[in-house]
């Protein structure tokens, strides 16, 4: 009797255990909807009826540096195309911590009606055709548009948006101008010392799936010889190379021996999973501060050069040659003119 007691009570147990998590998932389920229902309600809100807009696509998995070149090639395509369109983004959208997007509303393709789209053909590659689009509904550009092509003339308004967030400009400075007045022993000489920004990807361009499709790290024979070209042609009075990676483990084995270099990055995040969003900006921002620039690979590097304007040097072996990515990138698109290529 008293086991069948223990027996009937355990199952009661397991069932009410069943019913529970059955309640728990059902509210979950709920909630979600919920969550979904009222972002549609705010997004439509703030979406004035009547007006045109355009919008990415998909942003899925997508860095600090492939944010801004899709919005970069929302403004390029607008301008081209006489601003028929005014701007929407997804939400959460990650540089909306570091930059000042607040006018830019929130929305998803669900959001716009039976828009257009505008894909392009590979990942590094203009595609002319960006002025001629339909311009009587909402559009849908697909793809990462990874191409200064697309925005260079507009780089006054790309410049209106991608302005810092006040609390990261202005501690960007403070510890940039903290870190040179440390190395270099003095007060307020930071503007007297010429600033050459080195940011140095590796992390996830290290994993064999990534490599196997032709991502490239730098050699460090490439930043040696990239540092001896721009102290050669710049010719500094004094300078400091400011260095950002997601190793900075890595750059400090290889290059902390150099009295010239001052580390930005508070520690390494190769998975790109562990810094938020304010600290990758910060970085951004004390990078867009120097000179010059040294990158890489990676839009991130990419675009802390293209703000900062100086000279630029880039490496040029990556992708690797014959790979799927090099098949599928023309250099001259990705990489402006007055860039120069090292290996």
């Amino acid at each position: 009797m008293f086991q069948r007691r223990r027996l009937a009570h355990g199952m009661t147990r397991c069932l009410w255990k069943h019913y529970a998590k059955r309640v728990a998932m059902s509210a979950l389920v709920v909630c979600s909807l919920w969550v979904v229902i009222q972002e549609s309600v705010t997004n439509q809100k703030f979406m004035k009826p009547g007006v045109k807009y355009v919008t990415l696509a998909s942003t899925k998995c997508w860095g600090v540096g492939n944010q801004m070149f899709g919005l970069a090639a929302m403004i390029g395509v607008n301008k081209a195309n006489n601003y028929t369109w005014q701007y929407c983004l997804p939400c959460p959208f990650g540089i909306r911590y570091i930059f000042q997007l607040d006018e830019i509303v929130c929305c998803e393709n669900r959001n716009l009606d039976e828009p257009s789209i505008f894909a392009e053909d590979h990942f590094a590659e203009y595609k002319p055709s960006y002025h001629n689009l339909w311009r009587h509904s909402d559009l849908s550009l697909g793809g990462f548009f990874q191409s200064w092509k697309y925005f260079h003339s507009a780089i006054s308004d790309i410049k209106k948006y991608l302005k810092f967030q006040d609390h990261i400009i202005a501690r960007a400075r403070k510890t940039l101008t903290n870190k040179i007045e440390d190395k270099f022993q003095c007060y307020g000489c930071s503007a007297n010392i010429t600033l050459i920004a080195l940011h140095v990807r590796r992390g996830d361009y290290l994993d064999k799936d990534s490599q196997g499709i032709g991502y490239k790290v730098a050699t460090l024979d490439y930043i040696q010889h990239a540092i001896d070209h721009m102290l050669t042609v710049v010719k500094p009075v004094q300078h400091a190379l400011m260095v950002s990676s997601d190793e900075i483990d890595w750059c400090t084995e290889h290059l902390g021996h150099r009295k010239d270099v001052i580390f930005l990055s508070p520690k390494s995040d190769p998975s790109h999973k562990a810094i938020h969003p304010i600290e990758i900006g910060q970085d951004l921002a004390m990078l867009t501060m120097c000179n010059h620039s040294i990158i890489t690979v990676g839009t991130f590097g990419w675009w802390a050069a293209y703000l900062t304007g100086g000279r630029t040097i880039y490496y040029k072996d990556s992708p690797a040659y014959l790979s799927y990515l090099w098949n599928r990138t023309n250099h001259q698109d990705y990489y402006p003119p007055t860039w120069i290529g090292m290996t």
